[in-house]
């Protein structure tokens, strides 16, 4: 009896468990050896038209813009069925500069009021005048 397997790879945000739906999907052997890459997005899952071997590793790697790239190993089912494996990614840390606006960096879509409560500031004595001391 032959052995068949489909593998469908679901991306999410790894903070909100959101699903990334522009994500690109690259499916390499164990071996690094290139299978092709998914950018078909369908039912919330990427798919393959490759032919899996049944019990054999895969890598997968996960890429979307705004995210770390990741990569996972998955090893199939020796018997035939359809696995679907979730990668989670990461968003990426920005870099923030001075002057930078950081309403734009942070893609913020309204205001934030930013209260500063100078009566709690406390001096502490090495930074108190001479004749205070």
């Amino acid at each position: 009896m032959d052995c068949t397997q489909q593998l469908r790879v679901r991306v999410m945000d790894a903070a909100t468990q959101e699903v990334i739906t522009t994500a690109l999907v690259d499916l390499y052997s164990s071996t690094y050896k290139e299978y092709g890459s998914s950018t078909g997005y369908e039912n919330g899952l990427y798919g393959f038209t490759h032919k899996f071997e049944c019990g054999m590793p895969y890598r997968i790697k996960a890429a979307a813009k705004g995210y770390l790239t990741k990569e996972e190993l998955v090893v199939l089912p020796q018997t035939s069925s359809e696995t679907v494996h979730t990668i989670a990614l990461s968003k990426e840390k920005v870099k923030v500069e001075k002057e930078d606006d950081l309403f734009k960096i942070s893609n913020l879509t309204r205001s934030i009021l930013i209260w500063i409560n100078t009566i709690s500031v406390r001096m502490q004595p090495q930074n108190l005048p001479r004749l205070w001391k």
